[in-house]
């Protein structure tokens, strides 16, 4: 079986449901790194997973066999190229990241990479409020979000990558003291 380009399937899935999604492009290695070494502890849950580009970055960062890392991803076509990923730290739930509590209650970080301004303000609510538990919840946006994250966590840090498309992604490190 051919494998499939996982960029190509990213635009694709973006132009048939630009909501869920929220870019056309997945996230460079560059943007990757940056947000897998803003991870801390080793019960790691990420939103919003895509096709894994972050995924593979936070495995590779931590190299621990301790750590778990559990990546949520409810569109079928990404889907597939997240489960390609093998590596036994990795557990993927194909459902939506709105209910991750249903699946995990002990983490220490939740990475996410949800397009928050255009998802449901109830739906938004539930997952950083739940995220509000973690030691730190790590946001990477390509428009500002700061106002609504300190919203719920005390302290909210942000950094710039620039080496990324669109190039002015900001990843908010955000934390409750």
């Amino acid at each position: 079986m051919k494998k499939r380009n996982s960029n190509g399937d990213f635009v694709k899935e973006f132009v048939r449901n630009r909501k869920q999604l929220g870019t056309p492009f997945q996230s460079s290695k560059y943007l990757a790194k940056a947000v897998a070494k803003q991870v801390v502890g080793y019960n790691i849950v990420e939103l919003g997973a895509g096709a894994g580009p972050v995924t593979k970055a936070i495995l590779n960062e931590l190299k621990e066999e301790a750590v778990r890392l559990t990546a949520f991803e409810n569109n079928p076509r990404l889907l597939e190229h997240l489960i390609q990923i093998e590596d036994s730290r990795l557990t993927i739930i194909g459902e939506s990241a709105e209910n991750f509590q249903d699946y995990i209650q002990d983490f220490d970080c939740i990475v996410s990479g949800l397009p928050l301004t255009s998802m449901p303000k109830n739906v938004v609510h539930s997952i950083l409020n739940a995220s509000k538990e973690a030691q730190r919840y790590i946001q990477y946006k390509y428009f500002p979000e700061g106002d609504l994250l300190k919203q719920y966590f005390s302290s909210v840090k942000s950094r710039v990558v620039f080496r990324n498309i669109p190039p002015l992604t900001i990843v908010y490190i955000c934390e409750n003291h």
